[in-house]
């Protein structure tokens, strides 16, 4: 069976990326995350809600950003010169 969701430390980042793909804890208690990872084994998790998440952040839209990003910059120091 394969597994999508994490726990991870919540912080403003994590909580954007991760959405409802997760669970976030606010410890670096090693107990504190075997209970948040027993809590997500055994969770009903929505696999669409998953799947559309990690799609938001997925290599290929980070990619195009950048290369976005660097065609606008190519193109705005053209007009500089």
């Amino acid at each position: 069976m394969q597994r999508a969701w994490l726990v991870t430390r919540n912080d403003s980042t994590r909580q954007h990326v991760v959405g409802d793909a997760g669970i976030l804890i606010n410890s670096d208690d090693p107990e504190t995350y075997a209970s948040a990872l027993e809590k997500a084994s055994v969770k009903k998790w929505n696999k669409n809600k998953i799947r559309n998440q990690a799609e938001k952040f997925s290599w290929e839209k980070a990619a195009k950003k950048y290369e976005d990003l660097f065609m606008e910059v190519r193109k705005k120091s053209h007009h500089i010169i």
